[in-house]
C-alpha cells in the first residue's frame, strides 16, 4: 500500500509537466482544441504536446522578503520625518530669536528707525513703534513656547 502511495507521488507531477493536446479542423471550418482525441475519420488531426516550464527552485518565502522591504521603507520614513521635523524646530527657533530681537528693539528707550528706498532713516512715531510691538509680542507667543 506504503509503494502505491509513493508511486503515485512519483507519476503525479510527471502528469502535469506534460500533457497531450488535439487539434483538428471539422467539416464546416471550425478549429477544435481538446484534450480528448478528435472523432474517428477526421482529416488533419494533429497531436501537440504541451510542456509546462518546472520553475529551477522551488517558490521563495515572499514574506520575509517583504517584510525586510517594509522595515527599510518605515525606517527611511522615519528618518525623513525626523528631519522634517528638526528643520520646522530650526525655523521656529529662529522665527522665535528674530520676534525677541524685533520685541527687545520696540521697547528699547530712544529712538527707532528703519531705512526708506533711499536707504535713508526714517524714524518711527510712537503709533507705528507700537503696532510693531503688538506684532513682536504676537509672534514671539506664536514660535517661543
Amino acid at each position: 500500500m506504503l509503494s502505491l502511495v509513493a508511486m503515485g507521488l512519483v507519476v503525479c507531477p510527471l502528469s502535469t509537466s506534460a500533457q497531450s493536446m488535439y487539434k483538428w479542423v471539422d467539416e464546416k471550418g471550425v478549429t477544435h482544441y481538446s484534450e480528448t482525441p478528435p472523432p474517428e475519420g477526421t482529416k488533419g488531426a494533429a497531436k501537440i504536446e504541451v510542456k509546462t516550464p518546472t520553475p529551477d527552485r522551488a517558490p521563495t518565502d515572499n514574506w520575509r522578503e517583504r517584510e525586510a522591504q517594509s522595515k527599510e521603507r518605515r525606517a527611511t520614513q522615519g528618518v525623513q520625518d525626523e528631519q522634517a521635523r528638526m528643520k520646522e524646530e530650526s525655523q521656529r527657533a529662529n522665527n522665535c530669536r528674530r520676534a525677541q530681537r524685533q520685541a527687545d528693539t520696540m521697547t528699547h528707550p530712544g529712538g527707532v528707525y528703519r531705512l526708506d528706498e533711499k536707504g535713508e532713516r526714517v524714524f518711527m512715531e510712537d503709533k507705528e513703534r507700537a503696532a510693531k510691538l503688538e506684532d513682536a509680542r504676537q509672534d514671539v507667543a506664536r514660535y517661543c513656547r
